[in-house]
């Protein structure tokens, strides 16, 4: 209960509120939004109430995380990656490069790490099949690039 300032929700209120948070496990941004109110004062009820905010590792990840925005972004190097945590390849957060995926389903099966999935017109967002192809590792994959600058084609190498 609050002393000395104005309180905004009964004590039953502040009950379903810290319900929301800890069974729910809503964040402390939707249930502000929900109650219309600032996430400071969900925040402040939670440690008036006794309890400590939930750490990192007990917050939502994927679709229920509050920051979710549907799974898909362009990463630092300009690839574009994909929410698919059930891939025996992702990373530890659950992404995959979208260019590796559309290949796999192309060829009906998963990649092997050291297969190399190139661009054709250096396009690192356009992972049309027709924009990819596939080198057996990346050894191959830069002797084909430096055949490339050299206007060699790659059998003359």
């Amino acid at each position: 209960m609050r002393v000395g300032r104005k309180r905004l929700f009964t004590d039953n209120q502040e009950t379903e509120i810290c319900d929301l948070y800890f069974k729910n496990k809503l964040s402390q941004r939707k249930i502000a939004k929900q109650r219309g109110c600032r996430q400071g004062t969900i925040c402040n009820i939670i440690k008036e109430r006794g309890y400590k905010a939930r750490n990192h590792s007990e917050c939502q990840r994927g679709r229920l995380n509050s920051c979710w925005k549907g799974g898909r972004h362009v990463n630092t190097y300009g690839y574009v990656m994909v929410y698919n945590p059930s891939h025996p390849h992702c990373s530890l957060s659950g992404y995959m490069k979208e260019h590796r995926l559309v290949m796999e389903k192309h060829l009906g099966r998963y990649l092997e790490p050291e297969e190399v999935v190139h661009h054709h017109n250096k396009n690192k967002t356009d992972n049309r099949i027709e924009n990819l192809f596939l080198f057996e590792n990346g050894g191959i994959h830069t002797k084909w690039h430096k055949c490339q600058k050299g206007n060699l084609s790659y059998e003359q190498k």
